[in-house]
């Protein structure tokens, strides 16, 4: 009885080896029973000796019969909205991406007034003193300060830029 506790494990390993060898034999055995099944069939019919020589043709078809049809279709992305290749191609050509411009703006300091934080800003030929929501050059707009970080949106294609503007001090 200890011998067969100490041995547990390899009669268990030896059981399971044996029951997978089992159902691999099984599994053979219904591809080649169903094989046969298929080849009966077709030589159920009273053959003469012309349709006996087309036999090994015959076995071929059969068996290419039993075989998953060849995908051809090249896989296409399940997760897009549902166009047309012809659009999508339309939409790219017509649509050209455009890129905003560079933040000109480079951060010459800030004042804290009564609560209000102003910006100071220079470009290459001026200098701005803005609060939140004021418009600069009519394509540039301050969205928020809010320290360390300002941003600024580019109105023509509303896509926001943020500026480091440090901490309050």
């Amino acid at each position: 009885m200890q011998m067969i506790k100490k041995n547990m494990l390899w009669i268990l390993l030896l059981l399971t080896l044996a029951a997978s060898f089992n159902v691999a034999q099984q599994d053979d055995d219904a591809n080649q029973t169903d094989d046969v099944v298929v080849l009966a069939r077709a030589e159920s019919k009273h053959m003469n000796r012309a349709e006996i020589s087309k036999r090994p043709q015959q076995e071929k078809q059969i068996s290419s019969q039993l075989l998953r049809a060849q995908l051809t279709d090249e896989p296409k992305n399940i997760f897009t909205a549902y166009i047309s290749d012809a659009e999508l191609q339309q939409q790219n050509v017509d649509a050209p991406i455009e890129v905003p411009p560079a933040n000109p703006f480079i951060f010459a300091g800030k004042l804290v007034d009564d609560g209000k934080i102003i910006v100071f800003l220079m470009d290459a030929q001026k200098n701005y003193s803005v609060v939140t929501g004021d418009i600069l050059e009519e394509v540039w707009q301050v969205k928020s300060i809010v320290p360390p970080m300002m941003t600024i949106r580019y109105l023509p294609l509303k896509i926001d830029m943020q500026l480091q503007i440090g901490a309050l001090s």
